[in-house]
C-alpha cells in the first residue's frame, strides 16, 4: 500500500535542506556497531561481525563537505540533487579499498560538471532528486568499484528484493523494496522501503544526512546499485536508478564520454527471457505451416 504522497516528498526535501543541526546516523532497529558499522574497530566491544562483509563498498565515498557519492562508471557518480557535492569548489572524495579504516585510500577531485537528472534525459528540479557528477580523473577500477544497475523486465519484479541500505556515518542495514512509485509519470521514479514494526533486527531507516547515499541489492554475488536516498524518517525513499539508466547514459554521452552504466540482468531472468523468445519463434513457425 502506498504510504507516501508527493507533498510528503516536498516537505521532506525542506527538512533535508534545513535541519543540518539535527542530523542523525542511519537508524537500525537493533544497532550493534560491530555488526553494522563498516569501519568498526574493536576497542573492547567485541570482534567485528559486519553484516555485509565480503561485499565491495569501495565505490561509495564522501566528499570533503560530507556529501555522498556512488560511482556508476570510472569517471561518473550519482548523488542527490538537493544534497550533492559542489562541483565548482574543487571538492575531493576519499574512497576506501576495503572495510578497514586504516586500509588503502584513494582521493579524487570533483570536476566542475554536474546535472540534475530526469528519466527522459532532461534537466530537472530537485523534486526529482537525482544528480550526476564526475571526477577530474577516472578511478582505478581494480581498486575502486563502479556499480552496475539491475534491470528487470517490470517494476513489479523488484518488489520484495533485499537491500543493503548505506548511510551515515558509514553504516549498513537491511530492508526490502516495498513499493515503486511511477504515479507522477516519466518524471517521477521513486522506490520506497518501509520501516516495519515489528521487523528485522537489522532493519534500516534513513535519516536527515543520509541523502545521496545508496541502496544496493545483490545480483550474481555482487552489489548492484538500485537507489539513491532522498527521503528519510519513518520510511525510506530513493530515486529508483533502473528507471534512470538511459538518462544517465545520455548525460555521459553528451559530455563526450564513451563510459556508460553497466546493466546486469539476473541469470535466471535471462534464461526465462530466452525461453520466452524461443517460444515466440516456435509459435510463429507453427503459424506459417
Amino acid at each position: 500500500m502506498k504510504r507516501i504522497t508527493i507533498t510528503s516528498i516536498s516537505l521532506c526535501l525542506v527538512v533535508f535542506f534545513c535541519v543540518e543541526a539535527s542530523w542523525a546516523n542511519l537508524t537500525i532497529r537493533e544497532f550493534d556497531a560491530k555488526r553494522h558499522d563498516r569501519f568498526y574497530v574493536d576497542v573492547g566491544g567485541g570482534a567485528k561481525a559486519f553484516i555485509a562483509e565480503g561485499y565491495n563498498f569501495s565505490g561509495t565515498g564522501k566528499a570533503s563537505d560530507n556529501k555522498w557519492v556512488t560511482m556508476i562508471s570510472p569517471t561518473y557518480f550519482v548523488s542527490a540533487s538537493h544534497w550533492h557535492p559542489d562541483p565548482s569548489t574543487g571538492e575531493t572524495i576519499t574512497f576506501y579499498e576495503n572495510n578497514d579504516p586504516s586500509g588503502a585510500t584513494h582521493t579524487h577531485t570533483i570536476a566542475n560538471w554536474g546535472y540534475d537528472v530526469l528519466p527522459d534525459g532532461s534537466g530537472g528540479s530537485p523534486n526529482y532528486d537525482l544528480w550526476i557528477g564526475k571526477l577530474t580523473e577516472p578511478v582505478d577500477t581494480d581498486k575502486i568499484a563502479c556499480y552496475s544497475v539491475l534491470e528487470l523486465p517490470s517494476t513489479s519484479d523488484y518488489i520484495g528484493r533485499d537491500l543493503f541500505v548505506y548511510g551515515k556515518p558509514d553504516r549498513v542495514g537491511h530492508n526490502t523494496i516495498d513499493f515503486i512509485d511511477t504515479s507522477g509519470g516519466d518524471d517521477d521514479k521513486h522506490m520506497w522501503f518501509y520501516y516495519d514494526t515489528p521487523g528485522d533486527p537489522d532493519e534500516a531507516m534513513t535519516e536527515t544526512g543520509d541523502s545521496g547515499g545508496a541502496s544496493f541489492t545483490v545480483c550474481d554475488g555482487a552489489l548492484t546499485l538500485i537507489g539513491i536516498h532522498h527521503y528519510g524518517e519513518t520510511d525510506g525513499g530513493d530515486s529508483f536508478i533502473p528507471l534512470y539508466i538511459d538518462a544517465l547514459n545520455g548525460w555521459m554521452e553528451a559530455d563526450g564520454s564513451d563510459e556508460r552504466v553497466t546493466v546486469v540482468p539476473e541469470p535466471a531472468t535471462m534464461i526465462l527471457l530466452s525461453i520466452g523468445a524461443m517460444g515466440m519463434i516456435i509459435r510463429r513457425r507453427h503459424a506459417k505451416i
